[in-house]
């Protein structure tokens, strides 16, 4: 009887032969979620033009920051315009709000951000296996790229970052928050706050990147008014 040759090569994850199809099964899984997330995916025009006026106002609005406002010459019509501005923003509703809700307003958003990941490791997960039973977790995927390309973006890392923005009390000494004056900061539970912000920070800063590199197009397109 013929004696068979095994290649055992497959088996040791330092082979070339291995990391090779490796690197292949992860780019060929990739390829196909985000083919699945961009197909059939154009924006009409409405939803278009409200996305792009959300991030013109949410970028304009720090042209009238209150650090920035004194600059301007024309107090009044600046305050006024600063004022509006400030009302469509989360954390100006939290200023001196009480320290439980301003906990009960972080953790709400950082939930939405594990749902996110939890969403799309899911996805993952189920391409795969080839395990697409149902097609939800992919329009639950698409709407929260969306939410994140059009509105989500700049105020949840805004939220996120109120846990590290502390300012020192002339009277005590202490460090304490900017937005729950209550709150003092780097000391207790507000530790492990912190450390979750932070994380945070770092997580929608990188979703981000991704979702800007796969969506929008490194070339301009003059003749297309949906171009990203």
């Amino acid at each position: 009887m013929k004696e068979k040759n095994y290649d055992f090569s497959i088996l040791n994850i330092n082979s070339p032969q291995t990391q090779k199809r490796i690197e292949n099964k992860i780019k060929n899984n990739l390829f196909g979620i985000f083919y699945f997330l961009l197909k059939e995916d154009q924006p009409s025009m409405i939803s278009s033009v409200i996305s792009i006026i959300i991030t013109l106002i949410q970028f304009l609005r720090y042209s009238f920051h209150e650090e920035i406002k004194q600059y301007w010459n024309y107090d009044l019509i600046i305050n006024g315009i600063s004022f509006v501005l400030s009302k469509i923003t989360i954390i100006e509703y939290m200023k001196n709000t009480s320290e439980k809700i301003y906990t009960v307003i972080f953790y709400v958003a950082i939930f939405w951000l594990v749902l996110m990941i939890i969403n799309i490791a899911y996805v993952t997960y189920s391409y795969t296996r080839s395990m697409f039973s149902v097609t939800w977790p992919l329009t639950t995927l698409k709407y929260f790229i969306r939410s994140i390309m059009c509105f989500i973006y700049i105020p949840f890392l805004e939220l996120y970052f109120t846990i590290l923005n502390c300012r020192i009390n002339s009277v005590t000494g202490k460090s304490m928050n900017f937005y729950v004056t209550q709150y003092e900061c780097w000391t207790g539970t507000q530790v492990i706050h912190s450390i979750v912000g932070i994380i945070a920070i770092l997580i929608l800063i990188i979703f981000a990147l991704i979702i800007g590199y796969i969506y929008y197009e490194i070339k301009n397109d003059e003749n297309n008014t949906l171009a990203r």
